[in-house]
């Protein structure tokens, strides 16, 4: 028996294809003013495409340092971070970076819907994956693009 899981709703790929990332980001920006926060390894910092992103006035930017894997009290401080920035929950959270990049997104976008720190609820949070998740008791995430550019730091160079 096969059974067939939808685990992202689109999938974009191929050279250029952060150019869309504009018309992707205004199906899911609101009129309430809401920022869409951008969490990019601080790799990426000078490199020429971060002046394209499609930003607004009243969205957040911030350089990660994932040097090592992110830690609960970072994703804490992030998390904290974003709600001082914005009484309001962002529209979308962006992570644009390699994996460690990409799991500090993945763990931003939930701790920012839920209560309590990442360090007191990460047990729970493991128990309560997607796959295990109870419908009647469903851990919210904010909506999550990841874009992941070609990096020979990743371990996918080493395969």
């Amino acid at each position: 028996m096969y059974r067939n899981l939808r685990l992202v709703p689109q999938l974009i790929y191929g050279r250029g294809s952060i150019n869309q990332l504009g018309d992707i980001l205004t199906k899911q920006r609101t009129d309430a003013g809401s920022p869409v926060v951008f969490l990019i390894d601080a790799v990426h910092e000078k490199r020429a495409f971060i002046q394209k992103l499609p930003l607004r006035a009243n969205d957040l930017v911030i350089f990660v340092d994932v040097g090592t894997e992110p830690k609960t009290q970072y994703v804490d401080e992030l998390t904290e971070r974003i709600k001082a920035f914005s009484n309001r929950q962002p529209d979308a959270i962006v992570g644009i970076g390699g994996g460690s990049a990409m799991d500090l997104a993945k763990s931003v976008s939930i701790m920012s819907t839920n209560p309590g720190s990442a360090f007191r609820r990460w047990p729970e949070v493991a128990r309560r994956c997607p796959a295990r998740r109870s419908l009647r008791d469903p851990l919210r995430s904010s909506v999550l693009i990841l874009i992941l550019p070609p990096s020979i730091k990743s371990s996918w160079t080493r395969i």
